[in-house]
Parts: structure tokens; sequence; C-alpha cells
């Protein structure tokens, strides 16, 4: 007679287990991976505007001409310019930003910002950027002296 050898490996139904159980740590890993990079995105846009909202405070206190210049919040996009408003502004000196982040600005949020010339002054504001599906939120805070938080 012959002998079998014992076969080495595993059972279908082990091998069904490790999957399931991997893939449960898989899908987990992702969930909070996602919800780490929306973080990321929003706050990264916050970045965003702070530096677009330096950059025109620095303008403003650098011009030479004694002209005011500002950021407008624009729905896709923010609107840099030269003027006491958007509206008032030479459309040669406007530099548009588009969004990189899908978020919004609430309502008590200004739509535009200026710096006065060569003060870098402005009303004080605080600018709230809302994620358009998680509703979390991010704010930059400007004081009347023109600094940015």
């Amino acid at each position: 007679m012959l002998k079998q050898k014992p076969t080495a490996g595993f059972t279908l139904l082990e091998v069904l287990i490790v999957v399931m159980i991997l893939s449960t740590i898989v899908s987990t890993a992702l969930f909070f991976s996602y919800g780490e990079y929306r973080n990321t995105a929003r706050r990264s846009e916050s970045v965003i505007v702070a530096t677009l909202l330096r950059s025109a405070r620095s303008q403003a206190m650098s011009t030479v001409g004694g002209v005011a210049h500002g950021l407008a919040f624009l729905p896709d996009g923010y609107m840099r310019f030269a003027g006491a408003s958007l509206a008032a502004s030479d459309p040669a000196s406007r530099e548009f930003v588009p969004l990189s982040y899908h978020v919004r600005f609430a309502t008590r949020s200004p739509r535009e910002v200026v710096f006065a010339p060569l003060s870098g002054t402005t009303s004080e504001a605080t600018i709230i950027l809302i994620d358009a599906e998680t509703d979390s939120s991010s704010s930059i805070t400007i004081t009347y002296e023109g600094h940015i938080e």
C-alpha cells in the first residue's frame, strides 16, 4: 500500500477568513485616510488664501502711487486687484487664482478685503472656509493693522 503524504497548505476556509480580515483592515484605513486627506486639502486652501492676503497687503504697503490692493472671494476662486474695490479696479491689475479645493465661504465672511496704501491697514475680518461636503471649517482672522492669522 502507498502512504499518502500529508498535504501542506491552507484550506479554502482559512484563505477566505484571511482575505476578509485584510479587506476590513484596508477599508478602515482608507476611510480614515480619506478624511485626513480632506482636512489637509482644506488647510492647504486656507494657506493659499492667507498667502494671497499677505501678497495683497505687501503690494499695498510697497506701492509708490498710493493705490490700495485687495483680494475678492468669488465662487470659483480669488481675484487679486489694485484699487479701492474689485468693481473700481483696473481690469489690467486683476489676477485670478482658481480654487484648488471644493470650499465655500461662510455667509458672514467678507466678499473682499482691501488693504490701505502704505499702511496696509484694513477693517477687521474673519474669513471662514467651509468644506463643501463635510461642513468642517477653517478660519483666517485679519486684524485692523492688517495682520493675518
